[in-house]
């Protein structure tokens, strides 16, 4: 089928593939608009028309990424199907612009699908970074937290 829109060869190869995640979650990508070319497009858009060579392409996405200048990927956009627990979607979303639409436990039944880690990747909470951890846990309060 042909197409105009712009298309990415590494995103149509996994367009609609699913990628499990730990226990329950997944990862798939349901639908992209743009390419490498349209980041350039918006890099370049002070120069006007005319400046571009086909080859510097990838080396302008390069270096915007090298210097950190990433307004230029907002031009892009990316559309997944995720599922996750509860307590990674809440972070997820804290630190990115999203648009999100989630499964309604109002108006559905949840399943019953609960997240729970494995002992060894379960730790304490660090005394000095309250946003990290530290040092396995002793089992009897692995035990006790899995319990709960």
């Amino acid at each position: 089928m042909d197409t105009k829109r712009p298309t990415n060869p590494a995103a149509e190869e996994i367009l609609g593939g699913y990628f499990p995640v730990l226990d329950h979650g997944f990862v798939s990508l349901v639908d992209y608009m743009g390419s490498d070319e349209d980041v350039e497009r918006a890099a370049r858009v002070s120069y006007g028309f005319g400046t571009r060579k086909v080859s510097q392409t990838r080396g302008l996405v390069r270096y915007l990424r090298r210097h950190r200048h990433t307004t230029p990927s907002e031009m892009v956009e990316f559309k997944f199907h995720c599922a996750m627990p509860m307590f990674v979607a809440r972070q997820w979303i804290r630190h990115r612009t999203a648009s999100v639409n989630e499964l309604s436990a109002r108006y559905s039944l949840m399943p019953l699908l609960f997240y729970t880690p494995r002992q060894d990747q379960f730790e304490l909470q660090s005394r000095s970074n309250k946003q990290g951890r530290e040092g396995g846990a002793p089992q009897e309060v692995y035990q006790e937290a899995v319990r709960r």
